[in-house]
């Protein structure tokens, strides 16, 4: 028994929480049977005409060709494809191996996620004319999922939220939850709180929601922070700054770190992480990260759906820009409250989201029979 993952080509450097979940999902995959992995490449025009939806990459034919003849030579017994972005590679995976069991990783429910960021760049109060506006769009992207998720005939996700969500849209196969992984680097657990007045925001700082989320910190939760702990200090972390968000950072004499090589002390260093996220999806392995290595969080719903969270115990819930600012002032002054919270969102964490965790999880979906129960769910 061989399997084979199949993922999107990249530069080798493990950033992102797709290729952090990747990493997690193939050694998880190597503890069942020995897992070779396997990439195809975006088209080279990369302009989005020679997709097939808005949220699915165009590939490379002759690299999707090649996919097809190794995945003969290897003749594997389950094929992982990481996205549904990928529904090139899986339609043609399908169409050259019928029998082949093939399981397709939803990072995101992609349709949902790409309205939701679009109608987040709109007022509230035009929000419905937009959702109209972006009907067709919206269309394509949900055929998109259900194709990708009818055709491989398995799907994971990474929460229940995002498995009821593919239900939703109609899709009536066997759907498991796998969830997102602690990275590998928070292994060795919380250290003692920081001291200071240190406010961290962490991700990639060229994806418009957090754009927004910084926008928010920096414009709205700062300085009403500030006036209630005049020494508090904004640290915005990540890799790929959009140079508009540099400029707005500094110009408020706050501290920018793009494509931090280690985050460990960055974490450390932090008084708390604060995530005022309006939209987006998924779930958020910056909140796994925070909440493995010690740092209380103070974050939106939108930001910890998914991860079945409990406010006031593993995080500090906030949705304006005076409550953020309330909680994040609250946790500077209490440390013992910040110190018990800490120790529950570690222990959650590692309990729901450890590499034992995602390997259970993974070995119970790649063991069970693939028809599934009637209704999808697992």
């Amino acid at each position: 028994m061989t399997f084979v993952q199949v993922v999107l080509a990249r530069n080798g450097k493990v950033q992102s929480g797709a290729e952090i979940r990747d990493n997690a999902i193939q050694q998880a995959l190597s503890l069942v049977a020995p897992c070779q992995r396997l990439t195809v490449a975006p088209h080279p025009a990369q302009d989005g005409s020679t997709a097939p939806a808005p949220t699915v990459v165009g590939l490379d034919a002759g690299s999707v060709a090649g996919l097809v003849r190794t995945i003969g030579a290897l003749r594997p017994s389950l094929a992982v494809v990481e996205g549904q972005h990928l529904l090139q590679a899986i339609t043609a995976l399908r169409g050259a191996f019928p029998s082949l069991r093939i399981i397709v990783d939803f990072h995101n429910i992609e349709s949902r996620l790409d309205l939701d960021i679009r109608l987040g760049t709109v007022p509230a109060a035009l929000r419905p004319v937009a959702k109209m506006l972006q009907r067709r769009r919206y269309r394509s992207a949900v055929a998109a999922d259900i194709d990708a998720a009818r055709i491989a005939g398995e799907v994971w996700t990474c929460s229940a939220r995002d498995r009821d969500a593919l239900l939703a849209l109609g899709f009536s196969g066997p759907v498991t939850v796998v969830p997102n992984p602690v990275p590998s680097w928070c292994a060795e657990g919380h250290a003692a709180l920081a001291g200071g007045n240190e406010v961290l925001f962490v991700g990639h700082l060229s994806y418009a929601p957090n754009i927004r989320a910084v926008e928010d910190l920096c414009r709205r939760v700062m300085p009403r922070l500030r006036r209630l702990e005049p020494a508090a200090q904004l640290h915005v972390c990540g890799r790929a700054p959009h140079p508009g968000l540099v400029s707005q950072v500094h110009a408020r004499g706050h501290r920018l770190t793009a494509n931090p090589d280690d985050l460990a002390p960055i974490y450390r260093q932090a008084t708390a992480l604060a995530v005022p996220l309006r939209e987006g999806g998924g779930t958020r392995i910056k909140i796994l990260e925070a909440m493995a290595i010690g740092c209380p969080v103070v974050a939106s719903a939108k930001a910890v759906e998914g991860l079945g969270l409990t406010p006031g115990m593993h995080y500090l819930a906030a949705e304006s820009p005076d409550g953020f600012a309330n909680a994040l002032a609250g946790l500077i002054r209490d440390r013992g409250r910040a110190e018990a919270m800490v120790a529950a969102a570690a222990e959650f964490v590692r309990r729901n989201n450890g590499a034992a965790a995602v390997a259970r999880a993974v070995r119970r979906a790649v063991e069970s029979v693939a028809a599934g129960p009637k209704d999808g769910r697992r």
